[in-house]
């Protein structure tokens, strides 16, 4: 699996029609129709909207900055976006460990399950964020996966 540089924050712009770069060993397909989206001031990321998903996800992503809501995506090394999320923000109620030492988060807006897995490289400082919204009462930003819900990046 290629690594990935995951982003969060607030889109600035969309370009689209730019040429990327030609095929190379790290982006071995041709993107048809190029719009790179900028997030920040110092990320940019590319989605082919030739593609059903990506054009989907430019959709989505042109209301989010209508908005003015932040995103969340993983690039790969070519600065293809491979991954599209919507970050939550919540306030946070109960969390309690469960017996494999993965903590279990209660999203107030929410009725999923939600886990911070141990496992994750970032387990101390996502549980301290989240725990210090939970005391403060303060409403924190939560990227999870779409199916299991699995706490990713908490802002």
């Amino acid at each position: 699996m290629d690594p990935v540089d995951p982003a969060f924050g607030r889109i600035e712009s969309f370009e689209e029609g730019i040429a990327p770069a030609p095929p190379t060993a790290a982006r071995l397909e041709r993107i048809e129709k190029p719009v790179v989206v900028r997030i920040g001031k110092d990320i940019e990321g590319t989605l082919d909207i030739a593609n059903p998903r990506d054009a989907v996800w430019l959709d989505i992503m042109r209301s989010l900055y209508a908005a003015g809501r932040p995103v969340y995506v993983e690039l790969d090394r070519s600065g293809r976006i491979t991954q599209f999320l919507q970050p939550l923000e919540q306030p946070v109620g109960e969390m309690r460990e469960i017996e494999n030492g993965d903590v279990q988060v209660e999203l107030v807006l929410s009725h999923a399950v939600h886990v911070l897995r141990r496992s994750h490289p970032q387990f101390k400082q996502l549980q301290e964020l989240l725990r210090d919204a939970q005391r403060d009462g303060k409403l924190v930003w939560v990227i999870e996966t779409p199916d299991s819900h699995e706490i990713l990046d908490v802002r």
